[in-house]
């Protein structure tokens, strides 16, 4: 897998192609899934072109474009999700009206692009996305001309979609996509056998009018799509649209069955990255994919143990308990130190306070002392809108990073605005002694000493 751009966590791979993989992934600011797209910087000349055509046809059956980074070993763009179902993914169980509906809907995707001057030139099943509410989504526009390029296209993409003509060498046509949409319609309506045989099979099926004779029996605007003349194929996308809806009037569409399969298909794709996660140890990605199966699950509760095991892990991975405790060996090392140091001589004033000197260090116990018996944890002052907690319990978070604690075992946990964890440590604060506490007093460092009141006492 690329290394993700910073800003984005929580991959779930969705397809892999010649120069770029695609991913669902969250991004953090602003808060948000989308598909990224990475390639490496062979392929930067190919997502430009995307994102261009993206910004082009705002508004259409098309992702929108959300960012975009094409310099560097790694080029990006970011776009909006299309939450669906790829028509090469679609169950076996879909019922014939609801496949003409989604072959008509296709038709009707690809007529609002030609309607922008623009051919796909690679709509394979794949890149056909069927949404729960009935309408088809388009992707992937690497193989995409220009609108104002008179170059014509590398012959790249799914062999069985393309026309006669362009492995012919010629230029780019809408009747291109009409092709592709004859062959994906009869191959979703049984016209068509589900092996396809090798390329040259494939090549001579269609170049002999036998894949055009198929196809009659399911639907003659389809077989009229798929006629290795390019002549007696509907001109465009619209044309074919018009066939269909004279065929077939208006299909009706299951939105439910729809909506259940595509809920099924992403909780397979986010349990999966969520397996892949925890044994990679990615804990933060762990938890932000946990947590958007629980959103979208009917019955989180089974779900909410491991969202609860991810969130520990998260703030305290394991493995970092171990630099824990020798970090903490080592402040009590140096606090002891300082100790020994500053009674060494009693006539010399000592600058080395145990409690001003003490090193606070995340994931360890350390002792902090002073005269009125409590602790101090001292911490970088926090950012606006912190959040504190207190042996569980919220407090008032100091803004200037000193925290006074009371004699006792305390569980400290500051986190900042968004949640994300700034500091998570336990402190052991000790009283100090009875006998301590009487010595001192002895000594005249109490008021009402004996030196003081025999000093009251002198005329």
């Amino acid at each position: 897998m690329n290394r993700l751009p910073k800003g984005f966590c929580a991959p779930v791979p969705l397809g892999q192609g010649g120069e770029a993989a695609t991913y669902l992934c969250w991004q953090k600011d602003p808060g948000r899934w989308v598909v990224l797209k990475i390639s490496d910087s062979s392929g930067a000349v190919r997502l430009r072109r995307e994102a261009k055509l993206l910004e082009h046809l705002a508004g259409g059956p098309v992702p929108a474009l959300l960012g975009q980074n094409l310099t560097g070993r790694h080029p990006w763009i970011a776009m909006t999700w299309i939450d669906g179902i790829p028509l090469d993914d679609l169950p076996d169980s879909i019922p014939l009206s609801d496949r003409r509906a989604i072959i008509l809907q296709a038709s009707l995707a690809a007529a609002r692009l030609h309607g922008a001057r623009l051919i796909h030139a690679d709509l394979s099943a794949a890149n056909l996305i069927a949404r729960p509410h009935g309408e088809v989504g388009v992707v992937d526009f690497g193989l995409s001309p220009l609108p104002e390029s008179t170059q014509t296209p590398s012959i790249e993409g799914a062999w069985e979609i393309l026309p006669p003509e362009r492995l012919q060498g010629a230029s780019a046509d809408a009747r291109w996509d009409v092709f592709a949409l004859g062959v994906l319609g009869c191959r979703l309506l049984g016209a068509f056998a589900p092996d396809r045989g090798s390329r040259d099979e494939w090549t001579a099926f269609v170049h002999s009018g036998e894949a055009a004779k198929c196809a009659r029996g399911r639907s003659w605007a389809l077989s009229l799509a798929v006629d290795p003349d390019p002549a007696v194929r509907p001109a465009d996308a619209a044309a074919l649209v018009r066939l269909l809806e004279r065929e077939w009037g208006d299909p009706p569409f299951s939105r439910d069955l729809f909506a259940r399969e595509s809920a099924a298909r992403l909780e397979k794709l986010l349990s999966v990255a969520v397996g892949t996660a925890e044994s990679i140890g990615d804990w933060e990605a762990a938890w932000r994919l946990q947590r958007e199966r629980i959103e979208r699950a009917s019955d989180p509760e089974p779900m909410m143990a491991k969202l609860g095991e991810f969130q520990r892990k998260r703030r305290n991975p394991p493995g970092r308990s171990k630099w824990g405790i020798f970090t903490g060996m080592l402040a009590l090392l140096v606090i002891g130190l300082s100790w020994w140091l500053s009674n060494k001589s009693d006539d010399k004033p000592s600058n080395l306070d145990p409690v001003t000197n003490s090193v606070a260090t995340d994931f360890q116990d350390l002792e902090f002392r002073r005269s009125t018996s409590e602790g101090v944890l001292v911490f970088d002052p926090p950012p606006p809108g912190s959040h504190l907690e207190i042996d569980g319990k919220e407090s008032s978070v100091p803004p200037d990073g000193f925290l006074s604690l009371g004699p006792g075992t305390r569980h400290v946990i500051l986190t900042d605005s968004t949640g994300d964890e700034i500091l998570d440590t336990t402190v052991v604060v000790r009283e100090r002694d009875n006998k301590h506490k009487k010595s001192r007093k002895d000594s005249g460092h109490f008021t009402g000493s004996k030196d003081s009141a025999n000093k009251k006492g002198q005329p």
